[in-house]
């Protein structure tokens, strides 16, 4: 099922000309950094160290692995993984052929797992072996049963035999399928900036996990904005991943924004407060990323003093707000800034770090008033809607206009219609997404 969405050739065209869309794939900037520093850090998990040569090496084997696997341009490849640097492997070299990855959080079980690969029409699925206790290809094989189109199944981080009709990831990633393939053929498979690479799910409203679809552009926008426009990142950092990849916040500023900064992820493997605490230290991360419930739990632990925290210098909360006493706290008791990954992107940062003073010539620049061509669909602080031309009285909510984050970031549906909507997504609705 080809896949639809809102992202015209006039909208293409406008918003380029502007300055807010480009050129650029997720993959052009790992391959960019790879090549002007291949031995500076990429990412460090439970696994060890990867450098961006490395990060970029295992990517550019494994999308041509999934080639010879059968993967095409726009087929959807299911990801549930925990913090590992598989997830990030496998998203990016799905996106280097165009194919499109489907992230899921670790922890769903079958009824959710089984509902958004069937209605996104996934072929292939990767998952790992076994996490905090769980058995993932028994369950799988029953998935499998019910959608029989997931005819490529890979498993990482496997110790025994597997059941037919499963392959070990390790055995791709060890088998130099580059010598035997032509030396242009990811280049000249290369997919563009506005075709979809990701499908987010996302909750709130429905039973039933809604699906959002992504264009490189759309994504780039916010974390061009993140890193470029703000200054939050820049190729020195260390991030520290606390949220789960899979989804919002923590795919966002623990994977993406240090792709386009160039600098280093580190992926906690599964958060407890303490060790969230011992891996920011350990890693040295400068950044942080974590959801409010972490966040709260971490400046519960007793002896916090005792972790060697000197190395943060500015704490993310995402996914809700996080209460004023805790932020302050956080400021207090870790020496950094801390900072709502909503309010990062919008043009009301809270003292971010190393903030830019002069904005680019681009569409970063422009002021809080909504722009007069769009009918707002942001709210105020008040639950009011914002009439194009007025000034948003706080970027801190759903849908805030696409100008009072100073970017245009497309509204995303939820339904049967492009523009949004409430309303449970169905199998036959729910690809149909403006992006």
């Amino acid at each position: 099922m080809a896949i639809e969405t809102i992202v015209t050739p006039e909208l293409i065209s406008r918003y380029t000309q502007a300055g807010f869309w480009g050129q650029r794939i997720w993959t052009d900037y790992i391959d960019a950094t790879s090549e002007r520093a291949s031995s500076r850090l990429a990412l460090v998990d439970s696994a060890g160290r990867l450098t961006y040569s490395e990060l970029r090496r295992a990517i550019d084997r494994l999308a041509l692995h999934l080639l010879d696997l059968g993967i095409k341009k726009e087929d959807r490849f299911g990801l549930q993984l925990p913090n590992w640097r598989e997830f990030v492997l496998m998203r990016f070299a799905l996106a280097k052929i165009g194919a499109v990855a489907v992230p899921l959080p670790a922890d769903w079980r079958r009824k959710e797992v089984e509902y958004v690969l069937g209605a996104t029409e996934a072929t292939g699925v990767l998952i790992p072996a076994g996490f905090r206790g769980r058995e993932y290809v028994p369950e799988y094989e029953e998935v499998a049963r019910a959608l029989p189109a997931l005819r490529t199944r890979l498993v990482t981080r496997a110790d025994g035999g597997l059941p037919a009709g499963w392959r070990a990831l390790a055995d791709l990633l060890d088998d130099p399928i580059e010598a035997r393939c032509p030396r242009d053929l990811l280049r000249s498979l290369r997919p563009g900036p506005n075709e979809v690479d990701l499908i987010v799910t996302t909750s709130g409203s429905t039973a039933a996990p809604k699906l959002v679809v992504r264009t490189p552009n759309c994504f780039l926008t916010t974390t061009r904005q993140f890193v470029e426009h703000r200054g939050l990142l820049t190729e020195r950092d260390v991030v520290a991943g606390l949220a789960p990849v899979a989804r919002g916040v923590g795919y966002w500023i623990g994977v993406a924004a240090p792709v386009v900064a160039g600098c280093a992820m580190a992926l906690l493997e599964q958060f407890t407060p303490e060790a969230a605490l011992q891996w920011i230290a350990q890693t040295r991360a400068t950044v942080a990323i974590a959801v409010p419930a972490q966040i709260i739990k971490m400046l519960q632990v007793p002896d916090l003093e005792r972790y060697d925290l000197s190395s943060l210098r500015l704490f993310v909360n995402g996914g809700a707000a996080i209460p004023p006493s805790a932020a302050e706290e956080i400021e207090r008791r870790l020496g950094c800034t801390t900072m709502s990954a909503r309010t990062a992107r919008s043009r009301a940062a809270s003292r971010p770090a190393r903030r830019s003073t002069t904005p680019p010539r681009s569409g970063f620049g422009r002021s809080d008033d909504c722009s007069r061509e769009w009918n707002c669909a942001s709210s105020t602080t008040r639950g009011a809607r914002c009439r194009p031309g007025r000034r948003a009285k706080s970027p801190t909510v759903d849908r805030i206009c696409p100008w009072a984050f100073g970017e245009p970031r497309t509204p995303t549906g939820n339904c049967s219609t492009p523009r949004g909507g409430s309303g449970a997504a169905t199998s036959a609705s729910s690809m149909r997404r403006g992006t």
